[in-house]
């Protein structure tokens, strides 16, 4: 049978996406308008604009725990009782009195419930499957941080000191319209991109340099692993190398799906010409689905 490591992936993946499309999704719609307080572990963190508010602090919450009443809360802190573990929230912070928390340390915040929306005509963007995709139950909005502690995740927290260091070169160099289009190439970071940037690039059909896809990962990781390998680096120096540079990049740029995919695949390419075996893209295409 050719390619049977291909044919059991795909195998795979098809049962997880059945699996996942029949699985029930617990419902947050009682939540919704209430004012709360969560506790979580902080593991991403962007910027987001926002056109009646301009640029605002969001951070993704997960292993959230949901404590009784905010008011009650404040009043007895030692008799708190989180709910049952929810698996990821997103919260728009107040950009007024902001304390940006590391990556990896526990937060308790406050902030006001708002569920996703769901389509309402077929064909309509359908916000509440796409965060379910996500793993994200619901939003909080206008959120403040009541108390932060817990050891940080200190590379990946310098990844994203050196994104937010990068994205301020590219605007102190470019105009602003400019800078968020090489922010999207670069950094993986769309929020600065206009409409009518995104509509031009639609209807040009190019709007997928736009991502981070195969064809920066592959110019990045294969071009440094071409030039240890002219000076004379062994071909696991060189792999492993490349395969860091790949991964702490992903880690950099979020390692969104496209992404994902293409340092993946690119491992895997690295990893064949160590093991000086033939890589095949179908085989590497479908363990990444997996």
């Amino acid at each position: 049978m050719k390619r049977p490591l291909c044919l059991l992936c795909l195998f795979f993946a098809a049962v997880l996406i059945l699996c996942a499309r029949f699985a029930p999704v617990p419902g947050y719609d009682s939540l919704d308008g209430q004012q709360i307080v969560a506790e979580g572990k902080v593991y991403q963190k962007e910027y987001k604009e926002r056109a009646d508010a301009g640029e605002i602090p969001v951070i993704y919450l997960r292993s959230v725990h949901i404590l009784e009443d905010s008011e009650h809360s404040k009043r007895n802190p030692s008799e708190q009782n989180p709910t049952d573990e929810i698996k990821n929230i997103v919260c728009y912070m107040e950009k007024d009195g902001y304390r940006e928390p590391k990556l990896g340390t526990t937060v308790r915040l406050e902030g006001k419930v708002r569920c996703f929306s769901r389509a309402g005509n077929p064909g309509e963007f359908d916000m509440q499957q796409y965060y379910d995709v996500m793993k994200i139950s619901f939003r909080l909005e206008d959120v403040r941080i009541v108390a932060a502690g817990g050891e940080p995740w200190r590379v990946r927290e310098g990844l994203f000191g050196l994104k937010r260091y990068f994205a301020g070169v590219l605007e102190d160099v470019f105009p602003t319209k400019e800078a968020s289009i090489m922010k999207a190439m670069l950094l993986g970071e769309k929020n600065g991109l206009d409409a009518e940037t995104k509509e031009l690039y639609q209807q040009s059909s190019i709007i997928h340099i736009l991502s981070i896809s195969g064809l920066h990962i592959s110019m990045l990781g294969m071009a440094l692993y071409s030039l240890l390998r002219k000076w004379g680096k062994s071909y696991a120096v060189s792999g492993a190398a490349a395969a860091a540079l790949l991964f702490g990049y992903g880690e950099l740029i979020g390692f969104g799906i496209s992404a994902s995919r293409a340092i993946g695949m690119s491992a895997l390419l690295l990893y064949a010409k160590f093991r000086g075996r033939s890589y095949d893209r179908m085989t590497a295409l479908a363990l990444l689905a997996a």
